[in-house]
C-alpha cells in the first residue's frame, strides 16, 4: 500500500481524500483543535496517522503563529500568518524534521507540503531520501520559478508540473498534468500554484493508481512485535496520602492487561522510599524501573489524576512509541506525556540533567526522533461524570473525592437510590458502597454518609453546600446541613 504524507491538513480534505483512495496517510497540523478531530475521526484506522506538530529543518520548540481569522494562513512565520493584520495567536509546538517522521513511517511515495511559506524550511531537513512524489504551495514562498527548480533538481527531482488550485482544490493525484524537465522553466500559470515534482523522467511521470488495502495486512510501522506493556508513572508529593489512597481504591484497584502503576516523588535529591513512593527524580525512578521491571512505554501522571488502564492500550496501538503532549503541546503539568522506552533508557542515562521534568521528556522524545501525536481521548481534561466511552482516558485534576465519584460512575454497580423530590426539582438519586452519589437525569453527584437520625443521609454536593436528606417514609425531606 501506497505511503502518502499530508503536510498541512488543516480540516482534514486531502487526508480523507487519500485514505478514500487507499493510500497509507500520515497527516501533520500544528493547529490542535483539527487535528485532534481528525484522530478522533480516524481513531479506528490502522492506515491513518496525526500528528499535532510543525514541520521544519530542525527537530525541537518553535513558535506557531494562529490566525483566528483565516486558520489556513497560521504559520511558522508571523507576516504570512498576519498578512492582514488582523493579529494572531502565539503557541510553542513541537518541531520535526521530515528525515524523522521517514525513519518512523517510511519514505511516503507522494509528499504534500502546504504550510504557509515553510516549505523550503522544511524540505532542508530531508537528507536521507526523496519521496518519488512532491507537491508544494508556490506563492508564498519567495521564490521565482528558476529558483524553486534548481532547489528541487538538487534534492533529486528531475521534472515537474504546475497545477492551478482553482480549477480543483483537492490535490492533483489522479490527474492528467503537464510534466516538464527540470532543466526547462515554463512560467507560473497563476499566482495560486501548486507545483509537483517528480524524481522520474517527464515522459514517466504520470501520477499513480492506488493499491487496494490488503484484507489482513496491517502496516509494519504499526504492527508491535507483541502486546505493547505500559508503566504509569504516577508523580505523588510525599505529603499526598489521600490521594495516593483514592488511586489505589480506584482505578489502581484491579489489574490492567498491559498496564501497571508506580509512584515517584520527582524530588531532584535521591532520599528513602516511603509507604511505596520511589523518592527520586524522574531520571532516578526511570533508571530503577528499567532494572526492576519489563516494559514498552511510559505513560506520565500526577495523583491528581483519574486514568482507564484497560482502554490505555487499544487507543496506543494506532501510534506505538508516540509523545503525546497535553493539548498537543508543553505543559507545566507531567499528566498525559507518553514516552517509548528507548528514550526513557536515555534519560536514566543523563541524570544530572537540570531542568522541570515534563520539558525533558519532551525535548528528549522530539530529539529522540519520536513524533507527537495528539487524542482527545488521552490528554487531562476538566473533571466529568460521563457514562458514555468517549470520557477521556485520562482527566485532571481530581480531588480524591472526586475520584472515587467517577470511579463508581464508570465501574460501580449501585448500592440503592432513591426517588426523591427536592424543594427545586424532582429527580432519583443513586447511591454507591464507596460514598458516591449522584442525580440520574443530570451530573449533579457528590460523596454521601449515613446519620443517626432516622436514617437520614449527608449529601456533601460537589457544586453546593451540603444537605441531609431524610430517608423517612411516605415522604423524604431535604434540609440544609
Amino acid at each position: 500500500m501506497k505511503l502518502v504524507y499530508d503536510i498541512g491538513t488543516l480540516c482534514g480534505e486531502d487526508f480523507r481524500n487519500f485514505r478514500s483512495q487507499k493510500f497509507r496517510v500520515v497527516g501533520v497540523d500544528a493547529n490542535i483543535q483539527s487535528i485532534s478531530e481528525l484522530s478522533q475521526e480516524f481513531s479506528h484506522d490502522p492506515y491513518a496517522v496525526c500528528l499535532c506538530a510543525a514541520v521544519s529543518e530542525r527537530a525541537g520548540i518553535r513558535e506557531f503563529h494562529f490566525s483566528q481569522r483565516h486558520p489556513d494562513w497560521s504559520s511558522l512565520s508571523r507576516s504570512i500568518a498576519d498578512r492582514d493584520g488582523s493579529g494572531v495567536l502565539n503557541f510553542p509546538v513541537p518541531s520535526l524534521t521530515l528525515d524523522q517522521m521517514f525513519g518512523q513511517f517510511g519514505v511516503p511515495h507522494y509528499l504534500k507540503l502546504d504550510i504557509e511559506g515553510g516549505e523550503m524550511d522544511a524540505l532542508q531537513g530531508m537528507t536521507l531520501a526523496a519521496p518519488e512524489y512532491l507537491s508544494l504551495e508556490f506563492d508564498h514562498l519567495g521564490l521565482s520559478e528558476t529558483e524553486l527548480l534548481h532547489r528541487l533538481q538538487i534534492l533529486g527531482y528531475n521534472s515537474y508540473a504546475w497545477r492551478d488550485q482553482h480549477d480543483n482544490v483537492t490535490r492533483g493525484y489522479g490527474e492528467e498534468l503537464i510534466w516538464h524537465p527540470m532543466d526547462t522553466v515554463t512560467p507560473v500559470t497563476s499566482a495560486w500554484c501548486d507545483l509537483f515534482a517528480s524524481t522520474r523522467s517527464p515522459d514517466q511521470a504520470g501520477l499513480w493508481d492506488a493499491e487496494p488495502d490488503p484484507s489482513s495486512e496491517i502496516p509494519n510501522h504499526m504492527q508491535p512485535a507483541h502486546e505493547p506493556v505500559t508503566l504509569i508513572a504516577i508523580r505523588s508529593g510525599i505529603g499526598n496520602t489521600c490521594a495516593r489512597e483514592a488511586i489505589l481504591e480506584t482505578w489502581c484497584a484491579q489489574e490492567s492487561a498491559g498496564c501497571f502503576p508506580a509512584f515517584y516523588t520527582g524530588c531532584s535529591v535521591r532520599r528513602d522510599d516511603v509507604d511505596g513512593v520511589f523518592n527520586g527524580s524522574v531520571h532516578q525512578f526511570l533508571a530503577a524501573a528499567l532494572q526492576q521491571w519489563k516494559f514498552d512505554r511510559v505513560l506520565f501522571v500526577d495523583d491528581e489524576t483519574y486514568a482507564e488502564p484497560d482502554r490505555i492500550n487499544s487507543l496506543l496501538r494506532s501510534s506505538p512509541g508516540a509523545a503525546i503532549l497535553e493539548n498537543g503541546y508543553l505543559t507545566g503539568r507531567d499528566s498525559g506525556f507518553l514516552i517509548p522506552r528507548r528514550i526513557a533508557e536515555l534519560l536514566a542515562e543523563d541524570p544530572a540533567e537540570p531542568g522541570a521534568a515534563i520539558s525533558l521528556l519532551s525535548q528528549a522524545a522530539l530529539l529522540g526522533g519520536i513524533a507527537p501525536t495528539v487524542t482527545p481521548l488521552l490528554k487531562p481534561g476538566k473533571p466529568a461524570f460521563s457514562r458514555s466511552m468517549d470520557f477521556p482516558v485520562l482527566t485532571h485534576p481530581c480531588a480524591p473525592d472526586v475520584m472515587r465519584v467517577i470511579h463508581a460512575l464508570r465501574k460501580l454497580q449501585p448500592e440503592f437510590e432513591f426517588q426523591v423530590t427536592h424543594p427545586h426539582w424532582q429527580d432519583t438519586i443513586i447511591f454507591y458502597d464507596n460514598g458516591a452519589f449522584c442525580r440520574q437525569s443530570v451530573t449533579d453527584c457528590g460523596i454521601w454518609e449515613p446519620l443517626e437520625d432516622n436514617g437520614a443521609l449527608l449529601l456533601k454536593w460537589f457544586t453546593w453546600e451540603p444537605e441531609i436528606f431524610v430517608t423517612a417514609v411516605p415522604e423524604q425531606e431535604f434540609r440544609r446541613e
